[in-house]
C-alpha cells in the first residue's frame, strides 16, 4: 500500500483542523493599565509611556 503513510498525514491534519485535540483556548484578558503605565513587564522594566515616550517595546 503506497498510499497509507500519506493517507495518515491527510488523516491527522483533517483531525487537528476539525479540533481533536480539545476546545480551543480561550484568549487571555488584556493586560490593565494605570497611569500610563501597564504591568505586563513595563513596570518591572521601568518603562513607562509617560515618562518615556520615546521607548516603545
Amino acid at each position: 500500500m503506497p498510499y497509507f503513510p500519506a493517507l495518515l498525514i491527510a488523516g491527522s491534519l483533517l483531525l487537528s483542523a476539525c479540533g481533536a485535540d480539545g476546545p480551543p483556548v480561550p484568549p487571555r484578558e488584556a493586560p490593565r493599565q494605570t497611569d500610563g503605565v501597564s504591568f505586563s513587564g513595563d513596570a518591572r522594566m521601568g518603562v513607562t509611556y509617560n515618562s518615556q515616550p520615546g521607548i516603545r517595546g
